[in-house]
């Protein structure tokens, strides 16, 4: 009777308030959650929003064998993603002029505060000959997290790729101060999510000069990131996905989870000593005994960001990215002061239902800045949705681009 209920209620709304091909999308989004798994009945205005369940811990040891070495964790929550650093053909555009070994303790910046052009990485749309297909659809562009790195959507993006009935390029960008920017000496002082969305806008300008709109997919920072391109630039944004972010301010004083993450980095910061590490295992060993940090799949997530460099025969253990920087720029990262914006166009918000990024009382923000917007809850998974379920989060992102 709920099922009836509520498909009834989705396509009276759909006829009177949408075109068809939303409310189509909003009907598949609902459908599933309801046969796959219970419905939470909460709806409002213009949004539907609804449950999905992640796999199950045997669908995960069923994929072990694909698994990258080494397996990364998401930064807030006790899970362990699966699948972050598969293996995939791709094409990568490297950015830096020159490599460069050096064993500076702080930061050169740049004088200028002139937009970044972003290391990018995309995956090829190929037919079963290997010849590309003729591109049609604005492309994807995938934006990580705090710390993470355009690998962090590798598989998701390859699989995504292939799945699509509507062929679009598709790409993952290093952000402001993450990646390996130490060789294209790119980092910046200022992280402030304007100026982040305006290096994205630049790197479309000089890489995709062919493809004026694109849709982005956000997660955590690159979901703060992506919905201020959208609220800046909506001329430019055809379609938006934010996984597990709301456009809302998080301190540490009220949002226990933006805490942790505050209080790793600082710790990071300030209690490392890579002057005395040699190897990563130095490295895992100070994280394990100065940070307390338990979590095996936490610290390799974070050697992630960790190179080791020969210099004359001496192993220089450098961070990958200006982690005094980001340290500095935490309240900036946990802050929102995009105001008085609205943007128009399809919005879907994809929330962990472990996580707390994504509360009730950020619903009015949502509603405010994108009226047109539907939320949608992944039971089961935390922050780092898109490695803990990564069926899901690639059925709902691939129905979303179809639609």
């Amino acid at each position: 009777m709920i099922l009836l209920l509520s498909l009834s209620r989705l396509l009276q709304e759909g006829r009177r308030r949408h075109t068809t091909t939303l409310w189509m999308f909003q009907l598949f989004v609902c459908i599933i959650s309801l046969v796959v798994l219970p419905l939470t009945s909460s709806s409002f205005t213009t949004t539907t929003t609804t449950t999905t369940t992640a796999p199950s811990q045997q669908h995960y040891n069923r994929r072990k064998s694909k698994l990258s070495a080494i397996r990364i964790s998401r930064i807030l929550d006790g899970n362990t993603p699966n699948n972050i650093f598969l293996q995939t053909r791709r094409k990568t555009t490297r950015l830096s002029s020159t490599t460069t070994t050096t064993e500076d303790t702080a930061t050169i910046l740049p004088q200028d505060s002139s937009p970044i052009e972003l290391s990018m990485e995309e995956y090829s749309i190929t037919t079963t000959t290997g010849e590309e297909e003729e591109e049609v659809h604005p492309p994807v562009l995938f934006l990580h997290g705090l710390l993470g790195s355009k690998r962090n959507f590798r598989s998701l993006a390859t699989s995504l790729s292939s799945k699509l009935k509507k062929k679009r390029r598709i790409y993952a960008l290093d952000l402001r101060n993450h990646g390996n920017e130490r060789e294209s000496k790119n980092w910046r002082k200022e992280m402030s999510y304007q100026s982040m969305a305006e290096d994205v806008i630049y790197t479309m300008d000089r890489q995709l000069q062919q493809q004026k709109k694109v849709v982005v997919v956000g997660h955590s920072m690159g979901g703060k990131v992506a919905s201020c391109m959208a609220l800046l630039y909506p001329e430019r944004i055809v379609g938006l996905v934010v996984l597990d972010m709301a456009p809302v301010t998080y301190t540490t004083s009220k949002d226990s989870t933006w805490k942790a993450v505050h209080d790793i980095v600082v710790g990071l910061h300030e209690n490392i000593d890579l002057n005395s590490c040699h190897t990563k295992r130095d490295v895992d060993l100070q994280l394990r005994t100065n940070l307390h940090m338990g979590d095996p799949a936490l610290r390799a997530f974070i050697l992630t960001n960790i190179q080791v460099n020969n210099n004359n025969d001496n192993k220089v253990v450098q961070w990958t990215i200006p982690m005094d920087i980001v340290a500095s720029q935490l309240t900036t990262l946990g802050g929102w002061d995009i105001h008085n914006r609205v943007y128009t166009g399809d919005t879907f918000f994809i929330a962990g239902g472990q996580s707390k990024f994504i509360r009730s009382s950020h619903l009015q923000e949502i509603r405010t800045q994108f009226p047109n917007h539907m939320l949608t809850t992944i039971r089961g998974a935390g922050h780092w949705l898109h490695a803990e379920a990564p069926d899901a989060v690639l059925a709902l992102v691939q129905k979303y681009l179809d639609r």
